[in-house]
């Protein structure tokens, strides 16, 4: 709007509007984008911890990027029930390697990773999701889906379901999470069938949170949640994390969107 005399906006390959800037305000040009009404964030009220004790205590944890590069040097901090702690900084500064350490895909060179007394330091993904600790990486399509199937089969990805049942009926059983998850979350796709790599990165973030926060996790940790998605997308993630630690959730948020870090976190 600074720089430029005139916009033209597309919306699902065409041209839904042309104008001069000064006839346009940024609450138009969303709407316009989206092909809806946009209420907009509004500054999320501060409050704090709701206990006084520490569900996650990171103690000087090191680690190592792809290249065995150390890019991780003693980080520590602690995440208290129904606070959303904020990671900031500029992208390749280690929060990768850290949101992955604390979650379990990679192990620590040093330091420790302590949830409720008990030490998940170099232990496997399954002890981390025993555990109760969930999470949404920044690679979507790589890391947390898997492109070529199907919605409902990506649903089980990192979730452990208890009993013997047969796959038969666990089959309907997540069938029926994913159909329901689609309905809640708003989630365009023509059905839970629908594979991964066909959807927009605002619907395959929702799938991805709400296949999360199905887990009823303690801790929830997620990074760059709302990177290259639309505004009404984004909205709705930024609103349902506060909505999570409200009920007592502890959040972890990496993202280099530091407007977005004022907007959510505690700390």
């Amino acid at each position: 709007m600074r720089i430029c005399d005139r916009v033209t906006i597309l919306r699902l390959g065409k041209v839904v509007a042309a104008s001069k800037c000064e006839s346009l305000n940024k609450q138009e040009i969303i709407e316009l984008l989206i092909g809806d009404s946009y209420e907009g964030d509004s500054k999320c009220e501060v409050k704090g911890a709701i206990d006084l004790d520490a569900l996650l205590q990171i103690r000087d944890l090191k680690a190592v990027d792809r290249r065995d590069i150390c890019t991780l040097q003693g980080v520590s901090f602690d995440v208290y029930k129904g606070e959303i702690l904020g990671i900031a900084g500029l992208e390749g500064n280690g929060q990768e390697e850290l949101m992955d350490a604390i979650t379990g895909l990679i192990a620590p060179s040093s330091g420790s990773i302590v949830m409720d007394n008990s030490d998940l330091t170099g232990k496997s993904v399954k002890e981390y999701i025993e555990h109760s600790i969930a999470y949404v990486p920044s690679d979507r399509n790589g890391v947390a889906t898997v492109r070529d199937i199907p919605l409902y089969q990506n649903w089980e990805i990192r979730r452990i379901r208890e009993g013997k049942d047969s796959w038969r009926f666990q089959k309907h059983q997540v069938m029926d999470e994913a159909i329901e998850a689609i309905d809640e979350y708003d989630i365009r796709v023509s059905n839970h069938r629908e594979k991964t790599e066909n959807l927009s990165g605002g619907n395959l973030q929702k799938f991805i949170f709400a296949r999360e926060l199905s887990k009823k996790p303690k801790i929830f940790v997620c990074s760059n949640p709302t990177r290259g998605i639309d505004v009404k997308a984004s909205s709705f993630i930024r609103k349902r994390l506060v909505e999570e630690s409200e009920n007592g959730m502890a959040i972890i948020v990496s993202s280099g969107d530091f407007d977005e870090l004022f907007y959510l976190c505690d700390a």
